[in-house]
């Protein structure tokens, strides 16, 4: 079924699901045919859910810009759309990818080593690298829109704050999770596709600590974090005891405050000392050997092999208030 094809979904369609984890509008599963032995993954968000929370555009803008990356360029960390669907109450993304874990429980489970740091950093720099040779800045890259499928890869996943932004010009929109914000973006001067490398930078220290660089406890109201990053200079970091310094320059680099010195200093990063053992090669054609393959592999074996439902949404109640047509061309 080609990817841009709508279709309304039915519940007597024999498929499984197993529930991976929740989102703030809906919830992603791993899915399986019934006549089929292939695991995908199914992403589906409430209709009322996303009115209410004023993401009409920015869900279907979403759809447009996968659509497009899909069509213009392969990436192993992009997961290709196989189709759309919706019923009356909700939303479905079917991709090309068994995704079996989100980063954010990794990372409650434990801290990651440089090395498996290093692997999925230099993963999303592909990722990210793509998106922009195609003008298109994500503002999301965080652990919430990061998922592990079966091989250990990492996959690029939420592309709801997305912006198609060409290449000099700038955009103002307030948008994103506060820990991830580069100065640009709180300042409100107009950010470009170097917000990406600073949620990078701050996604590798939080990687290998634990925790976000400018959030100093887990109910730091937002104000102060924004105050952190703003106040921030080059080289204030303090990393923990035992971090290479190729780690310490990599992070300082990306969370340099000046976007354009940023974005020079990632322009060269894949040649960098801390991604020597990465084969770019390899890497970039999904041949590379993950250092969580291991972990997601039994993962997707421990779904694949558990008791699984047949996906029957709850019926939500609809307000009839809210004109909920914009989606029937989804």
């Amino acid at each position: 079924m080609p990817a841009s094809a709508n279709q309304t979904s039915s519940r007597s369609t024999p498929f499984w699901n197993w529930a991976i984890c929740e989102l703030d509008c809906g919830h992603v599963s791993c899915v399986k045919h019934a006549k089929a032995s292939e695991l995908l993954t199914l992403k589906t968000v409430s209709k009322m859910q996303v009115v209410k929370n004023e993401q009409e555009k920015e869900t279907l803008t979403e759809k447009e810009l996968m659509l497009k990356i899909g069509d213009e360029v392969s990436c192993t960390f992009v997961p290709s759309i196989l189709a759309t669907l919706h019923d009356h109450a909700s939303l479905h993304t079917l991709f090309m990818v068994n995704a079996v874990c989100d980063l954010t429980s990794l990372l409650d489970e434990q801290s990651f080593s440089q090395e498996q740091a290093g692997f999925h950093s230099a993963s999303l720099l592909t990722a990210v690298n793509a998106l922009h040779a195609l003008g298109i800045v994500h503002r999301a890259v965080t652990p919430e829109a990061i998922m592990f499928d079966h091989r250990g890869y990492a996959q690029l996943f939420d592309f709801r704050l997305a912006k198609a932004l060409t290449l000099g010009d700038k955009t103002y929109t307030l948008c994103g999770t506060p820990d991830y914000l580069a100065p640009e973006l709180i300042g409100g001067t107009g950010h470009d596709h170097g917000v990406d490398m600073w949620s990078l930078g701050v996604l590798i220290f939080e990687m290998i600590t634990g925790r976000t660089p400018f959030k100093m406890s887990d109910n730091a109201p937002e104000l102060q974090i924004y105050a952190n990053v703003t106040n921030h200079n080059q080289g204030d970091l303090e990393f923990p005891e035992g971090a290479s310094a190729q780690l310490q320059e990599v992070v300082d680099g990306l969370l340099c405050p000046d976007s354009a010195t940023r974005m020079t200093f990632a322009q060269n990063l894949t040649k960098h000392n801390f991604f020597e053992a990465i084969n770019w090669e390899q890497l970039v054609e999904g041949q590379a050997t993950s250092p969580h393959a291991e972990a997601m592999a039994e993962k997707a074996a421990e779904l694949g092999t558990s008791n699984p439902s047949e996906i029957v949404e709850d019926a939500e109640e609809m307000d009839d208030t809210k004109d909920l047509h914009i989606f029937d061309e989804f």
